[in-house]
């Protein structure tokens, strides 16, 4: 048995490795060793935000490397709330610091109380008139040398100091201090010292003619209790002095002829002219509602051909204000609900504004327009004044009486006065007006028969409704406007009417001469002067029948011709913006020449 098997050797065991007793752990690495960063930094390292160490060697190595010197100057801000002593210091300066402001505030109360209406008047000069039916603008006017801030009564009751803010839920005080009151004040005094010869009374009575603008009135595209607030009481903030200048300018063409016919008052108007114009050099910085406003009222003081190099100023004018409502959205009724309602309505009167100007100006230049009926999507604005959300209550600064403007703008909107229905007139006429370009003007030109007879029933609507809902200052204008349409209605068809005519021919030449007759005649005695942008366009196109009737075979048809056409010259001569453009150069010319052909033949 020994023999067969093999000897068996004891297998060897390998020692098990003893683990390390983790729980015997020395005391001195239990210990935390002290951080080498140092706990004050020199200026250089604090200033640039590294790693300072000064407390190892000096100077550091990061004032060595810049080569700087290595300084401790600047205290270490401390860390860490403030003190309670601190805190309570500061909470005993503001009780005392209150406790000042309430009594200056009653001393100021009390003396408001006691002290005069012409005492406060020397301190903030807001804008007070007289307005008796007795008062002679032209007396005014023949002091030039009077000065502009003592030529009016100015005053300021005590309580302008405190203006109230009333809104349907609560009533707020915003308190005002003199001294900024006498600022706001003062701005526009300083406006009109800028104008020789302007004052008070004569900017009163430029505003005021802006505003009874029979056509396109400024309360269409200016809230006019606003306006007036603001150019009267300075609230909420001074007046735009490019705004400012547009309306006293639009005022000035308004104004009554004996007061427009003198030099002085023609001066004025220039130089207030060039003031507005200023706001075009700045618009492209200025985008906002009030820059649209002032670029509208520029348009139409424009003429449209200034120069015989067929620019169009008041379409190139009115193009920078459509871009900048555009830019602005205003052409959208888009975030209107963070817009207060008065606002949105003034947005809409714009946006209604700006189409129909496009249009006419559009047809009176010959160029294309810009706004596209897909391309505005607003509502149509109220035909009254909405009340002021939060409302300046006017009554609460002032015990005499209030401005006749201003008075007349309250009771706009108490009364919920109808006074912007003319607008959505105007805007239908710039639709049909739009069609006719776009159908006989355009590229393209229809002649469908469909067409022409919508168009033609468009615009005998509009003659219905313009005879009952117009008033009758405005009826006039918008006779004009209608004598101007059909004339572009028919023209591209009496254009290639010749010699050989039938009854319908004739009988449409009849139409359009009797047109053009009537816009002379409206023009030549119409009460208001006439809108520089507007008349120039509607003269073109009655130019154009009236020099195809000069040489007219009918002596009594080529003599009322050539007689409307001096006194379409005379039209232009009258107006000292219009007897400068392209047109009236060329009329005054032919008007010349034939002269001259009847005298040869006499």
């Amino acid at each position: 048995m020994n023999d067969s098997f093999p000897s068996q050797q004891p297998s060897k065991t390998l020692p098990i490795p003893r683990l390390r007793n983790t729980t015997l752990i020395s005391k001195q690495n239990n210990t935390k060793t002290k951080s080498d960063r140092n706990s004050k930094s020199c200026d250089n390292c604090r200033k640039r935000k590294v790693r300072c160490n000064a407390n190892i060697q000096m100077p550091c190595s990061g004032c060595e490397k810049d080569g700087v010197e290595c300084r401790f100057v600047s205290t270490r801000k401390k860390m860490g709330p403030p003190s309670k002593e601190y805190t309570a210091s500061l909470e005993q300066r503001v009780q005392i610091l209150e406790q000042l402001l309430e009594e200056e505030r009653r001393k100021n109360n009390k003396n408001n109380d006691i002290s005069s209406t012409s005492e406060v008047s020397v301190q903030c000069r807001t804008i007070s008139y007289d307005h008796s039916d007795d008062i002679i603008l032209s007396d005014m006017i023949q002091q030039p040398q009077q000065d502009p801030l003592t030529s009016t009564t100015v005053f300021l009751q005590p309580s302008l100091s405190t203006i109230s803010s009333s809104s349907p839920s609560s009533t707020s005080i915003i308190e005002l201090s003199q001294d900024l009151i006498h600022d706001r004040c003062s701005h526009v005094l300083n406006l009109i010292q800028e104008i020789p010869g302007l004052t008070l009374e004569l900017a009163e009575c430029m505003i005021g003619g802006c505003f009874m603008v029979s056509l396109y009135s400024v309360t269409m595209v200016i809230n006019k209790y606003e306006f007036l607030t603001q150019f009267y009481y300075q609230y909420p903030q001074p007046l735009d002095k490019y705004l400012f200048y547009s309306v006293c300018a639009v005022g000035c063409h308004f104004l009554p002829p004996e007061l427009k016919n003198q030099n002085e008052i023609s001066t004025i108007g220039r130089l207030l002219r060039k003031k507005a114009m200023g706001a075009m050099g700045h618009s492209y910085r200025r985008s906002n509602i009030t820059t649209v406003q002032t670029l509208i009222l520029l348009a139409t003081l424009a003429p449209g051909s200034e120069s015989c190099d067929g620019s169009s100023t008041n379409w190139l004018i009115l193009g920078a204000a459509v871009r900048m409502a555009q830019d602005m959205d205003l052409l959208y009724d888009s975030n209107v609900q963070y817009l207060s309602k008065r606002e949105i309505q003034l947005r809409r009167r714009i946006a209604y504004t700006l189409y129909a100007l496009d249009k006419f100006f559009s047809a009176a230049c010959g160029k294309p327009f810009t706004i596209r009926d897909d391309n505005i999507n607003v509502e149509a604005p109220l035909e009254y004044e909405l009340q002021p959300e939060e409302g300046f209550i006017i009554n609460s600064i002032t015990n005499g009486p209030l401005p006749k403007l201003l008075e007349e703008a309250e009771k706009d909107i108490s009364e919920t006065r109808v006074i912007h229905n003319e607008l959505m007139e105007m805007y239908s006429l710039a639709q049909t007006l739009c069609r006719i370009l776009v159908l006989f003007y355009g590229p393209k030109s229809v002649s469908s028969i469909e067409f022409r007879n919508e168009l033609d029933n468009l615009l005998i609507e509009f003659q219905t409704k313009m005879e009952t809902i117009c008033a009758d200052k405005n009826r006039a204008m918008h006779r004009v406007l209608y004598a101007g349409v059909l004339l572009l209605r028919y023209q591209p068809i009496t254009a290639k009417i010749t010699s050989g005519r039938n009854d319908c021919e004739i009988q449409l030449l009849d139409l359009c001469t009797m047109a053009a007759n009537n816009i002379v005649e409206i023009l030549d005695t119409l009460q208001l002067p006439e809108i520089p942008s507007i008349t120039d366009g509607l003269i073109s196109l009655a130019t154009s029948m009236i020099l195809r009737n000069c040489n007219h075979t009918d002596i009594k048809t080529r003599s009322q011709a050539r007689k409307n056409l001096k006194r379409c010259v005379d039209i232009y001569m009258r107006d000292e913006m219009g007897d400068r453009s392209q047109n009236a150069v060329v009329l005054s010319e032919l008007v010349n020449q034939m002269r001259e052909m009847d005298s040869i033949l006499m």
